[in-house]
């Protein structure tokens, strides 16, 4: 039989006696014939069958042939039920595995992975004990924690853990294999001394162990034993193998998720500390609420310290649920000696760890805090910016806490280096309020001063111009000619004195806001003509012709008479003053909104190195000690004031040197504030609208109320439910303004934006947020018109549409740099592109003019000395009046990654000097003012 197994052919012996090489089977001895037959299926044998007879010769030929054909018949049958039995069996395997992939793909943590695993693992009948453990701690690990066991017997694991050390052969083998395999744990050498001694305990002897990584580290093991000695199958270790697998891909994804899951948390932290960093600009307030939130948030006491250069106070401590502690008021000021950890941080300006070895106790000396359980570690920050520590931010770890992890450190930082930046715009902010309070203090006296000088002057003034009046007309006696001669020059060096007098009161006056003006209807024709009348006197002995050029249809204008009057003399004065021959002309011109008044003569004209200074007191075109006219240098700068009190504006409308000079100014006709008709809205199949308002929402109710909002005022509102057709229907209505939502289904308002502003036709046209979010600076830096937040005031709709409807006259583009050649230039560009233009020598007089008047834009030099561009730009967005004004830097400063970021979305545009050409300021000015309907104003 074995030789027609080995050999796969059959054997047929009909005298089993006559053949020396048959042996007598002891089991048969009365064998005589004998027949073996070969089971073979697609050339392997499989087994053998084999007919023995008593008789000799008891096979013929046809009982052989029948025969092998039976056997290969059943060859085919037995491999067929093999296959059968193997796919069964296989099929099974698959099902057990494919229910252990869905326990463990549902497991929601670490440890419920392994637990699907090993319930998983035992339900083989290999198997006696099963143990799956973690690493632990996962960043540094000494110790393989015991997670889940599950044992045939019921067996306990004699330990929890394992410690590395004890493992170190076994640890160190699954690190470079990911499995270790022994059929005998007890007789292994490589088996660590610590473990087999434990399987000697247990009776455990054959063990397959596996190695679990979450990305790429070691996560920890899962540990098969059984309690004989054998070797695994290869189809046992490929299953054990397969469920150590699935378990390493459900432990990757749940670390992959909960690192997601932490880092969002932690961005939603990091957004409510910058929230609450940036809500106040008080160092104290913003230290306790930031202290209170990463509190609140972490679980953890903060500690929030203040740097006064002197001493460190604390301003908050808060436990681990945010509840404050200990507060500004309560807590002592503190020396080295006292926290001594605080102020290693404060002067090497680098983060620390420590621990608190007596807890809480030596926070303070004499002040107790309860923290609930005692402080064991601590991680300080300094909160510094620019090289300036302002204080110090500790985060504890209390008995029982998880130890500071690498993810709250990275937070801690990033949140310090946030708020630092908060807190250096707060001092900056306080140190720029101070600073405005003593220029506003030194400004008050300045004026104080002029009142009382200018008062004391006057008096005797008044007794020398009419006592020598008097006695010039001969009252007092006749006088010879040198009398009169003399007393001539001392009446009309009075009277020179009394207008400069007059005219530091009134300067006096209008920078301390008393100037009062008296409107009333003004017939400008009859003043210009009495005006050119007492003009004669300025161009006596001089060959000057004077004059008028005045449409006859002029129209009255609500104005103060007489200050209109002094405004026109000062200009006739000035320009007979510089002319020798030719004319001196006034001319008019009007639209439905303003006059414009022009004094155009052909004197010297004005260098262009020197039009700035005749619209500053005390300043005067030829400032040298040979000049050849006179003058004080105040008579136009006080006319430009008496026009901007009115609303209106003056300015340079062209000078040549040797060829003359033209002023202009303008004058409301209706009084400040007034505006122009609205143009008639063109008709639109067959409708004529007044106000247009196209009204983008996808909640048809706020269409409705906006509705009834503005039809009462005298709006036809329009609306669109999506923003799919918003640019078409723009074209079509040509809508006065548009109000939009920027939470949309489909075409979100970002998009919307986006085409109306790249298109043409509809570029112009005032965009209206009303939204629930508040990303004002995102909108406004996109160029929308306003921002409203929903629920939506009928009030603050209104008000909104007013200042789009009537801009404030007298809108003007201020220029803020400490270089006067710089600002000088950035004035004339402007100006002689039509703008109306103020100018400020720093960023303490900027924040004074934007608080009194607000320009319609800001172009800001970061680089001032005392209170710089960034100061001046966190108090324009900080203050609600003025945070919407559009600001356009112009620097010399090369930014870095900070100081883009705190520019970053709060500002229209950014330039560097010597980079930039004229157009594109002006192309980046205009952009910048487009949004605010703004026009430059129109030139004579």
């Amino acid at each position: 039989i074995a030789q027609c197994v080995r050999e796969g052919h059959r054997i047929i012996s009909l005298d089993v006696e006559a053949e020396m090489a048959l042996k007598e089977n002891p089991l048969l001895p009365e064998t005589r014939s004998m027949l073996v037959f070969p089971l073979v299926s697609r050339g392997q044998t499989n087994g053998a069958i084999t007919l023995q007879s008593t008789r000799r010769f008891a096979f013929t030929q046809e009982d052989v042939a029948t025969l092998e054909l039976m056997v290969n018949q059943l060859a085919n049958v037995l491999e067929s039920t093999t296959l059968y039995e193997r796919s069964q069996s296989s099929l099974a395997e698959t099902r057990m595995l494919y229910r252990i992939a869905q326990q463990i793909t549902d497991a929601r943590d670490a440890e419920s992975v392994l637990k699907a695993a090993v319930d998983g693992l035992s339900q083989r009948a290999e198997p006696d004990w099963i143990t799956a453990g973690l690493l632990e701690p996962q960043d540094n690990p000494i110790d393989l924690r015991i997670a889940v066991s599950w044992s045939r017997d019921s067996t306990t694991p004699p330990i929890k853990s394992f410690p590395l050390k004890q493992i170190r052969r076994l640890y160190e083998i699954l690190r470079t294999d990911d499995r270790f395999v022994t059929p005998d744990a007890t007789q292994d050498p490589m088996v660590d001394t610590f473990l087999r001694g434990i399987y000697v305990e247990l009776g455990f002897r054959a063990t397959a162990a596996f190695q679990l990584h979450v990305r790429g580290a070691q996560y920890g093991t899962i540990m098969i034993h059984r309690r004989k000695a054998r070797e695994f199958t290869t189809a046992e270790l490929n299953f054990y193998e397969n469920v150590a697998r699935q378990a390493f891909v459900a432990l990757e994804n749940i670390s992959l998720m909960d690192t997601t899951r932490e880092q969002a948390e932690r961005r939603d932290i990091l957004n409510q500390v910058l929230q609450t960093a940036s809500s106040s600009l008080d160092l104290s307030v913003i230290l306790r609420d930031v202290g209170e939130v990463i509190a609140k948030r972490l679980d953890m006491p903060t500690m929030m310290w203040v740097w006064d250069k002197i001493a460190v106070n604390a301003v908050s401590i808060h436990d681990a649920g945010g509840k404050l502690l200990i507060g500004e008021r309560d807590a002592p000021r503190l020396s080295a000696n006292d926290m001594l950890q605080v102020y290693n941080v404060i002067e090497t300006g680098e983060p620390a760890h420590f621990t608190f070895s007596g807890g809480e106790s030596n926070l303070f000396e004499g002040v107790h805090i309860n923290f609930g359980k005692l402080l064991e570690e601590g991680f300080a920050v300094p909160l510094k910016a620019r090289d300036t520590v302002y204080g110090v931010m500790v985060l504890g770890r209390q008995q029982g806490h998880e130890p500071i992890t690498p993810m709250e450190t990275e937070f801690l930082l990033t949140a310090a280096a946030n708020v630092s930046v908060s807190l250096e715009t707060a001092s900056l902010y306080h140190e720029a309020q101070e600073t405005a309070e003593k220029l506003k203090e030194v400004d008050l006296l300045k004026n104080q001063f002029m009142a009382n000088m200018s008062h004391e002057l006057r008096t005797p003034l008044n007794s020398i111009i009419g006592f020598s009046r008097v006695m010039i007309k001969g009252i007092d006696g006749p006088l010879t000619e040198m009398q009169e001669t003399d007393l001539t020059a001392i009446y009309e060096s009075g009277r020179h004195l009394l207008e400069l007098i007059n005219d530091i009161l009134d300067i006096s006056k209008i920078n301390s806001g008393k100037m009062e003006i008296i409107y009333e209807p003004v017939d400008l024709r009859a003043l210009i003509q009495s005006v050119m009348s007492t003009a004669m006197g300025f161009i006596k002995g001089k060959s000057i012709e004077l004059r008028t050029d005045v449409p006859e249809d002029m129209p009255m204008i609500v104005a103060d008479g007489r200050r209109i009057r002094q405004v026109l003399t000062n200009l006739l004065g000035n320009a007979g003053k510089f002319t020798e021959q030719g004319f001196i002309e006034v001319g008019t011109t009007f639209d439905d909104h303003q006059v414009i008044l022009t004094v155009q003569d052909t004197g010297i004209g004005i260098p262009a190195d020197r039009i700035h200074a005749v619209f500053e007191q005390f300043e005067q075109v030829d400032s040298s000690s040979t000049r050849k006219y006179g003058g004080t240098g105040l008579g136009v700068p006080l006319s430009r004031e008496f026009v901007r009190l009115h609303g209106g504006d003056m300015w340079i409308q062209d000078s040549i040197v040797g060829q003359g000079t033209t002023f202009a100014f303008s004058i409301p006709i209706h009084g400040p504030g007034s505006s122009p008709e609205e143009p008639e809205i063109p008709e639109n199949k067959d409708t004529v609208f007044s106000r247009v308002i196209l009204a983008v929402d996808d909640d048809e109710s706020v269409i409705t109320l906006l509705r009834r909002y503005l039809e009462k005022e005298g709006y036809r509102v329009f609306g669109l439910t999506s923003g799919e057709r918003v640019v078409a229907e723009a074209k079509r209505l040509k809508p006065y303004a548009i109000t939009l939502d920027v939470i949309m289904p489909g075409k979100d308002g970002w998009t919307v934006i986006q085409e109306l502003q790249s298109d043409p036709e509809t570029r112009q046209i005032p965009i209206i947020i009303c939204s629930v979010i508040g990303e004002t600076d995102k909108a406004l830096s996109m160029g929308v018109a306003n921002y409203i937040l929903k629920p939506i005031s009928e009030q603050a709709l209104l008000e909104v549409l007013s200042r789009i409807e009537q801009p404030e006259a007298g809108g003007y583009v201020l220029v803020v740099d400490d270089n006067p050649d710089d600002r000088k230039l950035l004035h004339r560009i402007l100006e002689n592109a039509g703008y109306r233009v103020q100018s400020a020598e720093g960023g303490a007089a900027a924040i004074k003019k934007i608080t009194e008047k607000p320009p319609y834009l800001v172009i800001l030099d970061l680089m001032m000395p005392d209170v710089d561009g960034f100061v001046v730009l966190e108090t324009l967005k900080g203050n609600k009046a003025t945070r919407n004004i559009p600001v356009v830097v112009v620097t010399a400063k090369e930014l870095s990654l900070m100081d883009q970021e705190r520019l970053n979305q709060r500002v229209q545009a950014l330039l560097q000097k010597g980079l930039f050409d004229q157009q594109q300021l002006l192309e980046d000015v205009s952009t910048a003012l487009e949004r605010l309907n703004y026009k430059p104003r129109p030139k004579a």
